[in-house]
């Protein structure tokens, strides 16, 4: 995905609530291991953001999924965690409905204390 496109909103943003999915984030770190090890991060790893305006706790919600090729080759698209609930209040003032939000990885850290530390950018592209 090209970003020059795009403008920014989040740079660097924590995902939180990834102890709640440790199976698919030990599973994308996995594959960042892997794919960092063959120079092929770009090409295996994505991440998807996807607004939850139905979600019971906050209605500003936004979901932050991983995709990576497993090691079996196949495509695979999991919940790692969301967006601080602050700063998706914040994007909600600034990016209407119509706007289309996109996330690109930035790292990911395994944490003692809340599994892993995963940082992700995110962007807007404005429907005007």
């Amino acid at each position: 995905m090209d970003f020059l496109d795009l403008d920014q909103v989040l740079d660097d943003a924590l995902v939180v609530g990834a102890h709640h999915n440790l199976e698919n984030c030990k599973a994308f770190y996995a594959a960042v291991q892997e794919a960092a090890e063959y120079g092929v991060i770009e090409d295996d790893i994505a991440i998807q953001i996807r607004r939850e305006p139905n979600n019971e706790f906050d209605a500003y919600a936004i979901k932050v999924l991983g995709k990576w090729t497993t090691p079996e080759g196949k495509s695979k698209t999991a919940k790692l965690g969301y967006i601080h609930k602050d700063l998706a209040w914040k994007i909600a003032q600034d990016v209407s409905e119509d706007d289309k939000l996109y996330g690109e990885f930035s790292s990911i850290e395994p944490h003692q204390s809340f599994g892993f530390d995963i940082r992700v950018n995110v962007y807007v592209k404005y429907a005007f």
